[in-house]
């Protein structure tokens, strides 16, 4: 290689299918859909993040169904040699979704066969708490931390077609990945939620007076967002590879039964004028049809307390432990209200409002303005605990149960506090928050859970072989030449550290040595400062 010419190389994430053994043309034309998914998503093209589709099949002897990644698509950054060694490992790997399979290259009860049979994303925003399976050990070897697993629905059979496993090293980049995936499946004809059912003649009743009661709402106030869902027991799964047997050999004894959801409903705020994350909250909700009720999701203790609940401070970290919702958590810092509601058009049937603002207002006041308001528009509603929408009751703070909470009389415009709250005056209109020009979803405050993305990003050339990879902070001269020994096996190759060197593309032409912690430090802050500089570019040469 020619020292004064940098290689043609694009380091950036490319999607790649291997052609494995596909028995039907279904699944080949399957495959080629979610190439182009995977083509498609171009955020973050450097990062540390790997996207592979795992496909169901049943084994020729006995009910297992396994869901296998091998010879199907996935993306990654080729210059990256953690990233395929964990691709590597998951294409010897099955997980079992239905049955036993006494296998060590099997896994049992992983998060994407929980997404499989239960039709819904899981994700995991810490691997680390998870070790002791092979895939999660190898990931967080491969420096990837966290993992989201989203179910694929064709929109036409409405069948279950395979699961997207979305690895990567910062769980607050999930979201985005999370949304623009969405985007391309709608494009390819996929969907990651279950085929919706046709609401009964009761429940349109009651959609009509959510619908009403919401545009009420967004025209009064018009920094409140919304959403409104009901909770239903899904039937078994419409599944090529599931029949009703293998569905209830995947539940554990006693957790037979269809899965509960809470369905989002077709009412909800329209004239939305929320800024900065409530914006993104707004547009996140849009597309998310339904959360499953379990593993002690907020909804679920709220359908079966029947509480009203506010959360002052993170309402999306405390109301889905593994889900979609969970993925909100890092940036968006709001005041939510949740009430458990009842309609006598629907009878036992439950009803979830969820309301969210910004920490600017006085959540009491508006909670007395709010409910006013939904009285005089569900005129069908009452809570869930029997009383009407006018009638003092008990809002809990942050935890359901004990008395942490304050009695509201929206009907007196009165609040008795129980945890010192102090009354204020409030204005609806008033809107004290500034202005965002980004309707987006934006790093918001620094929550101490030490995801924040401070990587740097080197891209290496040694014998013309490039390597992607990554070190974060302020890192020792001894440290990042211990990484480019580890990415290219130096050791294996070169004497000791005196016999190579490294340098970095300073400009076209402006070799720059590495020697010490000085040039190191030099370096990185050069390429901090640069706008147009995606990653440092090194030569690691032979003295």
């Amino acid at each position: 290689m020619d020292v004064n010419d940098w290689p043609q190389i694009n380091p950036d994430r490319k999607a790649y299918w291997p052609h494995g053994n596909q028995p039907e043309a279904s699944a080949d034309t399957l495959c080629k859909k979610i190439l182009g998914v995977f083509s498609s998503v171009t955020l973050f093209p450097l990062k540390r993040m790997v996207l592979q589709f795992w496909i169901p099949g049943q084994l020729s002897t006995g009910n297992n169904i396994l869901l296998s990644c091998s010879g199907y698509p996935f993306a990654l950054s080729r210059a990256n040699q953690l990233l395929q060694k964990y691709r590597s490992g998951c294409a010897k790997y099955m997980y079992c979704v239905s049955g036993y399979l006494a296998d060590d290259m099997v896994i049992h009860g992983a998060p994407a066969a929980r997404a499989f049979i239960r039709f819904a994303p899981e994700v995991v925003l810490d691997l680390s708490a998870h070790r002791g399976t092979p895939l999660v050990d190898l990931a967080l070897e491969c420096e990837l931390n966290c993992s989201l697993m989203l179910p694929v629905f064709c929109k036409t059979s409405f069948k279950c077609v395979g699961v997207i496993e979305v690895s990567m090293t910062h769980h607050a980049d999930l979201v985005f990945v999370f949304q623009d995936l969405n985007r391309q499946l709608q494009i390819e004809g996929f969907s990651n939620t279950p085929p919706e059912t046709l609401p009964t003649p009761s429940l349109k009743h009651a959609l009509q007076e959510i619908q009403d009661a919401f545009n009420g709402l967004s025209k009064s106030h018009p920094f409140l967002s919304g959403h409104a869902w009901h909770s239903y027991r899904s039937v078994s799964p419409s599944n090529t590879f599931l029949n009703e047997r293998a569905w209830h050999s995947c539940n554990p004894p006693n957790t037979c039964d269809p899965v509960c959801f809470v369905r989002q409903l077709l009412g909800k705020m329209e004239e939305f004028y929320g800024g900065d994350c409530l914006d993104a909250i707004q547009a996140y909700y849009k597309d998310l049809v339904v959360i499953p009720l379990e593993n002690g999701e907020l909804m679920e203790r709220i359908i079966k307390t029947q509480c009203s609940l506010l959360c002052t401070d993170d309402p999306f970290k405390v109301c889905d432990n593994n889900g979609v919702s969970s993925l909100l958590s890092t940036h968006c810092k709001c005041i939510s209200l949740f009430v458990c509601l009842r309609s006598s058009h629907t009878n036992n049937l439950d009803y979830v409002f969820h309301f969210f603002w910004s920490k600017y207002h006085d959540h009491v006041a508006l909670i007395n303005v709010l409910l006013l308001s939904l009285k005089d528009h569900l005129t069908s509603f009452k809570l869930a605990s029997g009383e009407n929408l006018g009638d003092d009751f008990f809002v809990h703070v942050d935890s359901i149960g004990g008395d942490t909470g304050f009695v509201i009389s929206p009907s007196k415009h009165e609040t008795w506090s129980r945890v010192g709250m102090k009354r204020k005056l409030f204005d609806p209109f008033e809107v004290n928050e500034p202005k965002y020009t980004l309707p987006y979803i934006t790093g918001g405050e620094d929550d101490g859970d030490g995801d924040d993305d401070d990587d740097i990003v080197f891209l290496a050339v040694f014998k013309a072989e490039p390597r992607l990879f990554f070190l974060s902070g302020s890192p020792t001269f001894e440290l990042f030449m211990d990484k480019i020994k580890r990415e290219f096996a130096l050791e294996r190759e070169l004497s000791p550290a005196e016999t190579y060197e490294v340098k970095y593309l300073a400009a076209p032409g402006n070799r720059c040595p590495l020697t010490n912690d000085t040039s190191l430090k030099s370096c990185i802050s050069a390429y901090r400062a640069s706008k147009e500089v995606d990653y440092i570019k090194l030569y690691v040469l032979k003295k």
